[in-house]
């Protein structure tokens, strides 16, 4: 019995999408050996080392979690399950979210990370909003998560004089 869906097509993708991830996993690890503290309070600042290290463990994830819809497609297409096989067929093809880590990171990527998105987005399998994704973050000049204009500074709010005296003397 030959699937309905390719195999072929979703072996070489899951190749592909492996050699991503493990790219994708030695750029988080170059970066996490930096030591960037994600206590510190970077997080509000696009580019900056929390918000890369933070983009390249999300996207590090994502791709995990894509490898994983590919192993599925392919286990239920060898087992002539068509209709789940096609299911996680699309799902992969959806992309993963985590691609959004890659507009937090500093300019220039880092080589491997650029090297996974190059490959991820040559697979055809992915629907075209995905590969148009990956196109934005490797062209863009710099990161752009989180966008400061985004965020206001709201005055603290201060306990009128009497609340303030209640506290202390409960």
């Amino acid at each position: 019995m030959t699937p309905a869906v390719d195999t072929t097509a979703l072996v070489a993708a899951m190749t592909a999408t492996d050699r991503a991830h493990r790219l994708l996993k030695e750029a988080r690890d170059l970066l996490a050996a930096a030591k960037v503290s994600r206590d510190q309070d970077q997080w509000m600042v696009a580019g900056s080392p929390v918000q890369t290290l933070q983009g390249a463990d999300d996207m590090c994830r994502g791709a995990g979690q894509l490898l994983g819809e590919l192993a599925l497609a392919v286990g239920y297409a060898t087992a002539g399950m068509d209709e789940r096989a096609e299911h996680h067929r699309r799902r992969a093809g959806q992309g993963f979210i985590g691609l959004g880590g890659g507009d937090r990171m500093a300019r220039p990527l880092p080589a491997p990370t650029t090297e996974a998105l190059e490959l991820l987005h040559s697979l055809t399998l992915f629907e075209p909003d995905f590969r148009d994704r990956i196109h934005q973050v490797l062209t863009a000049a710099e990161a752009t998560y989180p966008d400061p204009a985004q965020f206001r500074n709201l005055p603290r709010p201060t306990a009128a004089p009497d609340e303030a005296a209640d506290r202390r003397t409960a």
